[in-house]
């Protein structure tokens, strides 16, 4: 039970560093990473591949939090069964209720550690250091992306017939070109 608890709380680590890492390939700014690209930062030539490709690189990473979480689920049902079901039986509630009601605990429990830890902290650190999160994180994502790719496009392409049929160009490729707001955001900041 100890082994199915770390991996739990294993998983919502990897969450959470998927959540920061879509976050701050959105939140970056084009014009700081081609400043980094200029200066000849390694991290920043990765960050700058991931950022022109954004649509896919997000999908990768949905791809990542979704896998995760559904890993929550079934490793937490089976650690709260074993944990709490004897509880509930103690307390003289039916075997097959007392399993219903540790099913809906453990799912309760991990779902508070997991909008927590997984994803509220992971969202508001990002915003707040979106810039060297996505220097840090962009190459595990690149991996990530090149060992699931064939699974990404075929997300990506079932996800563009969807846009298309609700009367929407999808992106196919983000040329990454900053928008007049974005380039005077960058003046004012210098």
């Amino acid at each position: 039970m100890l082994t199915q608890a770390l991996l739990i709380a294993i998983l919502i680590l990897v969450n959470a560093i998927f959540v920061v890492t879509e976050y701050a390939i959105i939140r970056v700014r084009t014009a700081e990473i081609d400043a980094l690209v200029r200066k000849g930062n390694v991290k920043a030539k990765l960050a700058k591949t991931v950022i022109s490709d954004l649509d896919r690189y997000i999908s990768a990473t949905q791809l990542g939090i979704t896998f995760v979480n559904l890993l929550l689920g079934w490793v937490g049902e089976d650690i709260f069964i074993n944990l709490l079901q004897p509880v509930f039986i103690s307390l003289g509630i039916s075997d097959s209720f007392s399993q219903t009601l540790a099913v809906i605990f453990g799912l309760l429990i991990i779902t508070y550690f997991t909008i927590t830890i997984g994803e509220l902290a992971p969202k508001a650190f990002a915003i707040r250091k979106y810039l060297g999160a996505a220097l840090w994180l962009s190459y595990p994502l690149i991996i990530f992306y090149k060992i699931f790719k064939p699974f990404i496009w075929l997300l990506n392409i079932s996800a563009n017939l969807i846009i298309r049929l609700m009367g929407i160009k999808p992106l196919l490729n983000d040329s990454g070109i900053n928008t007049e707001e974005e380039i005077r955001q960058v003046i004012r900041e210098g």
